[in-house]
């Protein structure tokens, strides 16, 4: 959920997107998969967008739901998305849905996002496309309204770099973040975020891929404000 913060979206708008992913459904043309995909997306502009997927007997002109959303979204004169809900209704399917590789590149062409794969309007996970695609073929534009934390709030603060890390391509990546938080562990926290400071943009390109060199300045910013409080009783 700690995403959705980062994002300045709502619950209540997750749900009412998720409702909407979950209705697009209904307008699905799938004979041939039987997967019936919807998706919702949420426009700066607070509109919503909804499409299903659209299959053809030559399985290559077929378009996905999150597709189909996002050429709808742009040809409807939208300019940015704040976040997409993704729905599946297919026969014995009990996980919650996922993108699929070309839907993520596409997605990403478009900006900085939550995605939410939802089971129903009130059970779902939130992914970014970042996370979901590292090594990304294009820069990320971080969006005007990205959540900044409190440096004086240190439960702030300790979401903030929880939420970095997670951006980190190393599977055990998470698993250290769970264990330094559980333990108290700022002295790890801080040698990680100093470490990621010190990468630069080059370094950010070599370590996370050449999609996160235009997101650096965004790291930058929010891990020099945990750093100044962090750091602070050391200084």
């Amino acid at each position: 959920m700690e995403i959705l913060k980062e994002f300045c979206i709502k619950y209540e708008d997750v749900v009412k997107l998720n409702e909407h992913a979950i209705k697009a459904v209904d307008n699905c043309y799938a004979p041939y998969s039987n997967f019936h995909v919807g998706a919702a997306i949420l426009s700066s502009s607070g509109h919503i967008i909804q499409a299903g997927n659209v299959e053809n007997v030559s399985y290559g002109d077929s378009v996905c739901a999150e597709r189909a959303a996002i050429f709808k979204f742009k040809s409807e004169g939208e300019k940015e998305i704040r976040a997409i809900s993704i729905h599946i209704k297919a026969k014995n399917f009990p996980f919650y849905p996922m993108p699929c590789g070309m839907c993520r590149q596409v997605m990403l062409e478009f900006g900085y996002f939550p995605i939410i794969c939802c089971k129903s309007p009130t059970s779902f996970i939130v992914k970014t496309v970042a996370s979901m695609l590292p090594y990304s073929f294009r820069h990320l534009e971080p969006p005007s309204y990205i959540y900044t934390p409190n440096p004086k709030d240190l439960n702030e603060i300790i979401d903030s770099v929880e939420y970095w890390m997670q951006m980190d391509p190393n599977p055990d990546t998470r698993k250290q973040v769970e264990r330094w938080v559980a333990e108290d562990d700022y002295a790890s926290m801080r040698k990680y975020m100093t470490k990621r400071i010190d990468f630069g943009t080059a370094g950010l390109r070599g370590e996370m891929g050449a999609g996160y060199g235009r997101m650096n300045y965004v790291v930058i910013q929010q891990t020099s404000q945990v750093l100044s409080y962090i750091l602070q009783p050391y200084l």
